[in-house]
Parts: structure tokens; sequence; C-alpha cells
């Protein structure tokens, strides 16, 4: 009955899953570009996008003291760090870690959409074990809406309002890489705080082990897991909602509004890496 009033005119589906290579920054203005046109079709949005390595810092972190050198020292190692619109802390991205977002236009109750969302993830992952929602003590980027599974954070929950459009994104690690995801995010804030006596409310309580993945495969292909899970999500997706429609193209005055939206009036930073080849 409550995922009625959401979906009343049905989903829409994005079919692009792309994987960005450099700018951090560039898939919220994608984002923000999708709300917008939700927003004026009256139709929510699934959207599925990856990067290839970044950090994504909240907008405390952006105060930090030393974030400018330790950004540029991260770029210079091919890890691309960029301010995103949403609350909480850093998060670190790579090729197994998937961003899935649902944009609802006109939202009944923001707190109902909110955990339906959670709850639409959780039931995508059961079959992996037993996936928990609440606050995983030690993790990085902590919030009351983490999944966990065996009392381990695979992914994390955020929201935010625009106009008459809510924005609920989830990180999920999906699958382990090379990448230490926990060690970056602690290197970020022992390195962006000069002294932890002079920042103490800055110091977030990252618990090695706290933080890890929902697919424990080895044998099988990294993006094979990932496209698998994603496949997953959507049939989850299209088994709740009324109708599931394929997002069509969107106009490009949407893009240079979200541009201005996100780069002009919140001033969201970035620091981009120069050689994607990295």
């Amino acid at each position: 009955m409550q995922q009625r009033t959401i979906f009343t005119n049905g989903i829409f589906l994005s079919q692009a899953r792309p994987v960005y290579q450099a700018s951090a920054l560039l898939p919220f203005i994608e984002q923000e570009a999708m709300s917008l046109y939700s927003r004026d079709v009256g139709i929510p949005i699934l959207h599925f996008w990856r990067h290839k390595h970044a950090l994504l810092l909240g907008s405390r972190d952006a105060t930090l003291p030393g974030v400018k050198e330790v950004a540029l020292d991260l770029t210079k190692q091919g890890i691309a760090v960029a301010v995103r619109p949403f609350g909480g802390l850093a998060v670190a991205l790579d090729l197994g870690v998937v961003n899935v977002s649902m944009i609802i236009p006109y939202p009944p109750n923001l707190d109902e959409a909110f955990w339906m969302f959670a709850k639409w993830l959780q039931e995508s992952c059961m079959q992996e074990g037993n996936v928990t929602i609440g606050e995983v003590d030690g993790a990085y980027c902590p919030g009351r809406f983490d999944l966990a599974i065996h009392g381990v954070k695979f992914a994390g929950i955020a929201q935010r309002r625009i106009q008459d459009v809510a924005i609920i994104s989830a990180f999920v690690n999906v699958v382990h890489t090379v990448n230490d995801r926990e060690g970056l995010v602690e290197t970020f804030y022992r390195k962006a705080i000069y002294t932890q006596k002079e920042w103490p409310q800055f110091v977030p309580t990252i618990v090695r082990g706290k933080v890890g993945d929902l697919l424990i495969e080895p044998s099988l292909d990294q993006q094979c897991l990932v496209n698998q899970w994603m496949d997953v999500v959507v049939g989850h997706i299209e088994n709740e909602a009324m109708q599931c429609l394929t997002l069509p193209p969107i106009d490009e005055r949407y893009y240079r509004e979200a541009y201005k939206r996100l780069i002009k009036r919140l001033r969201l930073q970035e620091w981009i890496v120069l050689d994607e080849k990295m």
C-alpha cells in the first residue's frame, strides 16, 4: 500500500551503468539532472554507477585543515577526491563498490521512502545471508541505515532533498578488490587533521574489520559478480513496482541546470585525476 503511493506512474530504470575514470563529481551532476527530470515528469528513477577509484567526502570533511594537501596527494596516486552533496563522512569507492540511487519526486513521506529503500536493498541481498539494518559501531561513514552481514557493514545509505524530489543513495561494497578501503579513509583523516587535539570532533572512530563486502566468491569474475548483483536488485524492484520503464535520453538543459546548482550554488569541490590511465 505504501509503495503504491510512490510508484503510481511506474518507475524509470536507467539502463546505463557507467564507470567513471577521473571526475568523482560528474556522477552527482548527472544524478541532479535526473532529479530535475524526475520532478518534471513525476516518475521515480533507479540508477547505478561506479568509479574506478575515488574518495567521496562529506561537507564537514571539506573543512579539515589539511584536506587540500591530502586530496592533491591522493590524485597523484590515481584516486579522485570530491565533496558529495549528501551528508555523512568519507566513503571509499572502487570497481567493487556499486552506488545505487532512488530518485523520488514528491515523496508522500521522506522517512517512509528512506525505510522502503533500505528494506529493498536488504531483501535484495538476503540470499547471501542474514542482512541487518542499523548502525555498525566503528565502521566508516556510520549511519542508522547501515546494512551489515555477519555484523560487518557492506552498505551505507544517505538522503538529500532538492525542492520536491528526494534522492536516497547507497554505496554497496559488493565484492573485494585489491584496494584497502578502510585504510584509505583512515589515512585521509589522519593526514587531514594536523593534530587531533585541535579537531577532536572531526575524528571518527574507525575499527578495522567493521566494513567488508557482501559477496565472497573469488572463483568468479569480479565484473560478472557486480553485474549479477545489480540485476538482482533490478529484478526485486521490478517485482515491487507497478510498471517499469526505460529511462529516455535527458535533455541537455537539465544538465546545465544541474551544473549550476551543484557547482555554483553548493560550491562543491573536487580534485581531478589528470592521468586517467592510472
